[in-house]
């Protein structure tokens, strides 16, 4: 009985809840802080600002702005489908100016991103893969290697590995 109790506890405990066991190994229950409450409202709103600066400014961007907006989005864990669009589109326009490092970085970027979607996104994935084929030999720092091998373990390109 005791085991099932604690089942159920463990079932319907919500993730704004923290859990706090008592010296007579209850449980009990706390809600955040409101502190934490409104820590979470302007992470969301953030988020949101940032999402829609850069759906404003990506078509002004340059290469580089666009490998930092790349990992931002990560870091922000930022799902959005329309924004990678956006930047294959812009990386379409001027990708002559990318190096290789940043083509890279690019690639890992979209692989590791919350929005990687193989079927959707097939068309930047083998725009990305083939501006890499002809510079793929010259690539010799070890994590540029081991983000390729990553990509190619992703987007399931069993030739490039």
């Amino acid at each position: 009985m005791n085991l099932l109790r604690r089942n159920i506890y463990n079932v319907f405990i919500l993730k704004n809840k923290k859990i706090k066991i008592g010296y007579n190994n209850k449980v009990h229950f706390f809600f955040h802080t409101l502190d934490e409450k409104i820590n979470s409202i302007k992470e969301n709103e953030e988020a949101y600002n940032f999402e829609d600066t850069i759906i404003r400014r990506i078509n002004k961007m340059n290469n580089t702005a666009l490998v930092f907006t790349c990992e931002n989005i990560n870091k922000k864990k930022i799902n959005n489908p329309y924004i990678w669009e956006l930047i294959y589109n812009r990386i379409n326009e001027i990708y002559h100016s990318f190096s290789l490092t940043e083509i890279i970085v690019l690639f890992h970027a979209y692989c590791n991103s919350i929005s990687f979607d193989i079927k959707s996104m097939n068309s930047l994935i083998n725009f990305l893969w083939n501006i890499l084929e002809n510079q793929i030999n010259d690539v010799e720092a070890l994590s540029s290697l081991l983000a390729l091998y990553v990509c190619a373990e992703k987007t399931k390109n069993f030739s490039k590995r």
